[in-house]
């Protein structure tokens, strides 16, 4: 396998936050999601909004490890925009997730796409070659 730009990086900033490399104390390595891993989700600072199903609601670090069964839909964010979340907008998110089993695919899928973002040609045919390489990556790694 080829070595990605970001293969070393212990943490990268991204626009909006950080994703830091960095397995829990006592959490599971980290490895993929969707159809092959079951993922979790803790805040540990500021406030998330996360949808599970169709279910919606906003956590923080008072909250439980947040489960997400293989095959679920599911997305999350900040939730500055809710009435429980607005005293967060000057607060960085930080919200590990790590899954079972832990193979590393999660990892090497954020790698990925971080080094594409961090390679990215603001041009038209940049914007095209992103987008279809954006999703070369997901489907590679179980989105």
């Amino acid at each position: 396998m080829a070595k990605c730009i970001t293969r070393d990086d212990e943490s990268m900033t991204i626009p909006g936050g950080r994703i830091d490399f960095k397995t829990p104390a006592g959490a599971p390595p980290r490895a993929t999601t969707h159809e092959t891993h079951t993922e979790y989700l803790q805040v540990l600072q500021g406030h998330a909004l996360i949808t599970l199903s169709d279910s919606t609601a906003v956590f923080t670090k008072d909250d439980r490890i947040i489960t997400v069964p293989r095959f679920t839909i599911y997305g999350f964010g900040r939730a500055d925009h809710t009435e429980e979340g607005k005293g967060s907008r000057d607060i960085e998110l930080i919200m590990p997730e790590w899954t079972d089993p832990a193979d590393g695919d999660k990892e090497l899928f954020f790698r990925n796409l971080m080094g594409l973002v961090k390679d990215w040609k603001k041009t038209f045919l940049g914007n095209i070659s992103m987008g279809i390489s954006a999703l070369m990556v997901s489907r590679g790694h179980d989105s």
